[in-house]
């Protein structure tokens, strides 16, 4: 046990210590835990001969139910809001899609049954986010058009679906007789309730202040997150889609104390993740990879290149997407631990495979995070989607909600009133301040006789509007047969009380002006304001 202990503890203190080091880099800074369990491992420089499975995959599982909580918890929904449709349907159809797709190419070129094909296809249809956003959160990389929100929601929502076709893949293996449909009925059904009840009964515990120190709110998240967890599993219920569920409303909902809650399971979640990709690297033995690496490789580069481009394609074509956004979309399909926990499950299934399935898993995984991991900053310049005017840390869940500061963004032209004023002119009233100007690609912080020139990025401050309930926002998307297409603005015959504040378009958000025509296929935001 304290030799265990000991090995811990340096996974820990090395995290820390590495971890600004490894953000210089593109690739994963988790791919180095992975190395380094590995080098840890029975064919490591170390030689720890370690193959307990059972015990593994028990740590594993623990592990992700904080990745996958603190995964829903961090989501932005705000964010998310203008891509929220199309990454539900990457998220659940892509999945499906992509496992039967990639079914059929492994079970023709490799001669595997389907069934079997099917299951290896399964442990790998869905996407890592913690690989994706490790690189771009590290290198500061915000996408264009909410493409990093997409990301993450989708990476961080496909799990449970790749989860619920893997016992699906796995019974059909074992030869049991069930029903697919009322299997994926009950995996969905009963995962969905208990995360919704978990959301609630810890909603309504953490604002009547029953607990009343942050430290032990804190220890009843934990609490709460084993619980639904553990409960869904018992009722036979698809457990990770339940913890994530939980995760997002609660992480979208108003709580006190809600950035010390985020702090510690941020926390939390990054041991959990490099202690995954330890233990695996010290699960795995190395030498056996070579039997599996041609196969391992063929399917990568076929889930890659193939496989992925042409389900992202096909999807989010029917929002509209533009090409450099399917390509930098299908370029981020990176395979994570999750694929690699799940296929301890299936090994200790311990049916007869073609493979061994944890050594091929393991590998494909390894070979995604190494060569994708550091393609894709490279392809998202490539593609001209990196967004060097937001924050990619914007996609998450900031908690700035405790206070009622806002701040917006405004680009001056140099037709603006502003343009070639000074601050202390542009600004004379008290509850607006401009906080920084961004020119030429640098920062400057303003003071009341700082000049506003064109082509200037303000970032301003005021007091947030708390008086909510006297208004509502109200989507109308214009089709080829709208009243409104093709005029201007100033031309709509408006209600006194509504105003047109955002038009989302090609994915872009626009906010217009007088003379902003509208178009086919555009979204418009209105405000529709009631008596205050």
């Amino acid at each position: 046990m304290s030799l265990e202990l000991m090995l811990f503890g340096i996974v820990i203190i090395t995290c820390l210590v590495f971890n600004p080091l490894l953000e210089k880099f593109n690739v994963p800074s988790l791919l180095f835990f992975l190395f380094l369990g590995m080098f840890f491992g029975e064919d490591g420089i170390i030689g720890i001969a370690f193959n307990d499975y059972v015990f593994s995959e028990t740590i594993c599982s623990v592990a992700l139910v904080f990745i996958m909580f603190y995964g829903g918890f961090n989501t932005n929904l705000k964010a998310a809001r203008p891509v929220l449709k199309s990454a539900i349907v990457l998220s659940a159809f892509g999945t499906i899609f992509t496992a039967f797709l990639l079914a059929l190419i492994i079970a023709f070129f490799l001669h595997l049954n389907f069934v079997e094909a099917l299951l290896i296809a399964s442990l790998i249809a869905s996407t890592d986010a913690a690989s994706v956003f490790n690189i771009l959160k590290n290198q500061n990389l915000s996408l264009k058009y909410h493409t990093d929100s997409l990301l993450e929601l989708e990476s961080g929502s496909n799990d449970p679906i790749a989860y619920t076709l893997v016992i699906l893949a796995l019974s059909l293996m074992k030869g049991e007789d069930i029903n697919i449909v009322w299997l994926l009925v009950k995996q969905i059904g009963l995962g969905l309730l208990p995360g919704y009840l978990s959301y609630k009964g810890l909603v309504y515990i953490l604002n009547r202040e029953y607990i009343n120190t942050k430290e032990n709110r804190s220890v009843l998240l934990f609490g709460f997150a084993f619980v639904c967890y553990a409960f869904t599993n018992l009722i036979g219920g698809n457990a990770y889609l339940a913890i994530y569920l939980c995760g997002i409303l609660i992480g979208n909902s108003k709580l006190k104390d809600k950035a010390y809650l985020a702090h510690f399971f941020n926390s939390l979640s990054d041991i959990a993740q490099v202690l995954i990709f330890f233990l695996l690297g010290l699960l795995v033995t190395p030498h056996e990879l070579t039997d599996v690496f041609v196969f391992a490789l063929f399917i990568m580069i076929v889930l890659t290149l193939v496989v992925r481009p042409l389900v992202v394609s096909l999807i989010l074509s029917f929002f509209k997407t533009s090409f450099k956004q399917i390509l930098t979309v299908s370029s981020a399909g990176l395979r994570g631990a999750a694929s690699i926990v799940f296929s301890i499950t299936v090994f200790l299934s311990e049916i007869e495979l073609s493979f061994n399935i944890f050594n091929l898993i393991f590998c494909i995984t390894l070979l995604s995070i190494a060569i994708q991991g550091t393609l894709l900053p490279y392809i998202a310049r490539i593609s001209q989607m990196i967004d060097k005017d937001n924050d990619i840390h914007k996609t998450f869940n900031d908690y700035s909600d405790e206070s009622d500061i806002s701040f917006i963004k405004m680009r001056i032209n140099k037709d603006h009133f502003w343009c070639n004023k000074k601050v202390k002119e542009a600004i004379n009233f008290n509850d607006l301040l401009i906080t920084m100007i961004i020119r030429d690609k640098k920062i400057v912080i303003p003071s009341g006789d700082t000049q506003i020139k064109g082509d200037d990025l303000l970032i301003m401050a005021a007091h947030e509007f708390e008086n909510r309930d006297n208004f509502k926002l109200v989507e109308l998307v214009i089709d080829q047969n709208h009243r409104f297409l093709n005029k201007c603005v100033n031309e709509l015959k408006l209600k006194d009380n509504s105003l047109i504040v955002l038009i989302e378009r090609a994915g872009e958000s626009i906010i217009p002006s007088g003379q902003t025509r509208i178009k086919k296929g555009d979204t418009l935001i209105l405000i529709d304001q009631k008596k205050l």
